[in-house]
């Protein structure tokens, strides 16, 4: 019985995800809220995906409003506000370079969320440090500390080599996508059950 809890408290989850994403955000809080279910018998680990390097996401367009819009009615506890705010994001590397900062406080999950929130309700820029700072204290962090962290250059490091290392190792080509002790592959937003099927498959491989 020992051992068994020690196979399933080793399973990992990562998934790429970025802020810009409509679908990273339903999955997100699929995924946060199982990670509350499940507790210690899985890690998830979130990675760095960065969206600006496709066209199609630069900028507030017709692709990028209709995935708003399928998002919504997907997960209808939600809410995407078609873009009515000032200048749309061009690169999303600010964000993830706060979430690693917060990570650093233990609030990553609460940050994560309160940023997408802020993105796509509240329609405010992600690359503003302002609205980044301010999404920090949301979510309780130590103010004095986070400007620090954010200004570490071995956070700017991390992101870009989790990005890389996504594109280069793991051949990651959409997102969300999700490896579920290293040999599944899961790419999109998942349904609540779907999602725990996946993990209670795998959590049963390593009995």
């Amino acid at each position: 019985m020992v051992a068994r809890t020690q196979r399933q408290e080793l399973m990992i989850v990562r998934i790429f995800s970025d802020y810009l994403c409509p679908w990273c955000y339903v999955a997100a809080v699929r995924l946060h809220h199982l990670q509350e279910e499940y507790q210690e018998r899985i890690t998830m680990q979130w990675r760095s995906f960065l969206l600006f390097r496709e066209d199609a996401h630069k900028g507030w367009n017709g692709y990028v409003a209709a995935h708003w819009h399928k998002a919504q009615e997907a997960e209808p506890t939600l809410t995407f506000t078609p873009w009515r705010g000032g200048t749309y994001p061009t690169t999303t590397l600010p964000v993830h370079i706060a979430g690693k900062a917060v990570s650093r406080q233990g609030l990553f999950n609460a940050f994560h969320l309160e940023a997408m929130r802020a993105f796509f309700s509240l329609n405010q820029n992600l690359e503003d440090p302002v609205v980044l700072r301010q999404v920090a204290v949301n979510v309780g962090a130590d103010v004095e500390r986070f400007d620090q962290d954010i200004a570490d250059p071995e956070l700017k490091e991390l992101v870009w080599r989790e990005f890389t290392t996504g594109v280069e190792r793991d051949r990651v080509t959409a997102i969300p996508t999700l490896f579920a002790g290293e040999r599944r592959v899961i790419e999109g937003a998942l349904s609540l059950d779907r999602y725990r099927q996946l993990f209670e498959a795998v959590l049963a491989e390593a009995e």
